[in-house]
């Protein structure tokens, strides 16, 4: 491991990064420009910003902890931009707005949906920033030995900082060569593992192991669906990626990049797979909780190629981070604006919603621990069983009614609550007659919150179809 030389990549990396913030900053107008890049994506850019939004660090890691959960995972999101990509994302850009709150609104004409919208995808969004810190923290400690906190502070500042100054274009940019260094990078290793390693992957042997390790998961079908059946669905609501759709140049470019990052991402899917189960084969088991991902790659590498696969794999967690920064400040700079009187929000009241974001998830990360990752992935479902069924009948249909969309998503809320390991202990409590009928519903609680959720939005529908009719 050269420390010199992956701090003086990664320094330059974000140098390049400040310089092009500070380029774009001349051709920032207004607040169009600084969150949607004026609208003015074509499809290559597009599709390379959704690719980089989603091969982050999590991928990797993860995927390296356990192939068959991260495959699952990945194939998961393959479906959901191939989803959007058939007619969803035209539709979103259709809308012309800058947030998943605003359709509501539009739709339903109700503004405290808007705010409910806003307010799930801001707890999904922090989360995962937290997520990302603590994930740079722990590459940064454990893998570069680097153990400075402040050396740590001003790299998550410096990200802020660039993507404050050029907005959603810089972050477009930078996408861009990321996503290209971090394919380059993988893909290099991986071809390079499979030409020279003794444990060659594709030998019968090795297959065998494979196979055998794969139906020797834990997982249900009800579990292995759900892994793809979250982030597939999230990926419809999701305000990062519901971004980059509204800054294409039209409606067509939408749905064309999305059904190309959707075909992209599932042939990129095997190199995070073969990492994963490489590290089976190998013996490196990833105990205690940690990625076996890291001593992985030090023994498919040299300590140069090593360095550079860290950098890589960095990038690869930043990629999300400064979208995630943009889609925060796009889903609460309209809403804060309008409190002091703005009917577009000013670009110093976006940048200051990102310098806030960062500084405040930066100083949450020192409350947490690296286990805070599992409940956090609890943020993603929270805002789809309330924000899933509303949006998606809001693309589909044309008669809206808000209290359909308020009985949905309520009842969605509800249910996501009901079905956590303390309300369901009560519940057994109260209720030990019914244990196997609750311990089934735990089991499958997130195909019962969307049933309910789809449930509340017809009961709805028909009862204020009724109250439609006697008013007639």
């Amino acid at each position: 491991m050269h420390i010199e030389l992956f701090i003086g990549i990664m320094a330059g990396l974000l140098t390049i990064y400040l310089i092009i913030s500070y380029t774009i900053l001349k051709k920032i107008n207004s607040s169009s420009d600084y969150l949607l890049a004026g609208k003015s994506l074509g499809i290559p850019a597009v599709t390379a910003t959704l690719l980089a939004a989603q091969v982050g660090g999590g991928m990797f890691l993860g995927t390296a902890q356990n192939p068959v959960h991260g495959i699952l995972y990945i194939f998961g999101i393959v479906l959901g931009l191939f989803i959007l990509g058939l007619g969803f994302a035209e539709k979103m850009r259709g809308f012309n707005v800058t947030s998943i709150g605003e359709i509501f609104e539009k739709t339903y004409v109700s503004p405290g949906l808007h705010h409910l919208c806003s307010l799930l995808c801001l707890i999904s969004f922090l989360g995962i920033l937290i997520g990302q810190i603590l994930a740079i923290k722990s590459l940064l400690l454990t893998s570069a030995g680097i153990s400075s906190t402040l050396l740590f502070s001003i790299f998550w500042l410096m990200i802020v900082a660039y993507t404050m100054i050029g907005g959603f274009h810089a972050a477009i940019i930078t996408d861009f060569f990321r996503i290209v260094f971090i394919v380059f990078v993988f893909s290099g290793i991986c071809i390079y593992s499979l030409i020279t390693t003794k444990c060659a992957f594709f030998y019968p042997a090795s297959l065998a192991k494979i196979k055998t390790f794969i139906w020797d998961t834990d997982l249900s079908w009800a579990q292995a669906f759900r892994l793809m059946l979250i982030p597939a669905a999230f990926c419809l609501i999701e305000q990062d990626l519901a971004q980059k759709i509204f800054a294409a140049q039209n409606p067509k470019t939408a749905r064309i990049a999305t059904l190309y990052a959707s075909g992209l991402l599932f042939l990129f899917a095997f190199v995070p797979f073969y990492f994963g189960m490489q590290g089976q084969l190998l013996g490196f088991d990833g105990t205690k909780g940690i990625s076996p991902l890291i001593p992985l790659l030090s023994s498919l590498t040299n300590s140069l190629f090593f360095t550079i696969a860290l950098c890589g794999l960095l990038s690869a967690i930043t990629s999300t981070t400064d979208s995630l920064l943009c889609a925060t400040t796009s889903l609460l700079s309209p809403s804060i604006g309008k409190l002091f009187g703005q009917t577009t929000p000013s670009l110093f009241l976006s940048r200051f919603i990102i310098l806030l974001t960062g500084i405040a998830t930066l100083i949450a990360s020192y409350l947490f621990s690296e286990g805070i990752i599992d409940v956090l992935v609890d943020s993603y479902e929270i805002a789809l069983s309330a924000i899933l069924v509303p949006f998606i009948f809001a693309l589909i249909i044309k008669d809206f009614r808000s209290k359909a969309a308020w009985a949905s998503a309520l009842t969605g809320l509800i249910s996501f609550f009901l079905w956590k390991p303390f309300s369901v202990t009560f519940l057994v409590k109260l209720f030990p007659f019914a244990t196997s009928i609750l311990l089934f519903c735990k089991t499958h609680s997130s195909y019962i919150t969307f049933l309910l959720s789809l449930i509340a939005y017809g009961i709805g529908f028909l009862c204020s179809e009724k109250k439609k009719n006697a008013i007639a």
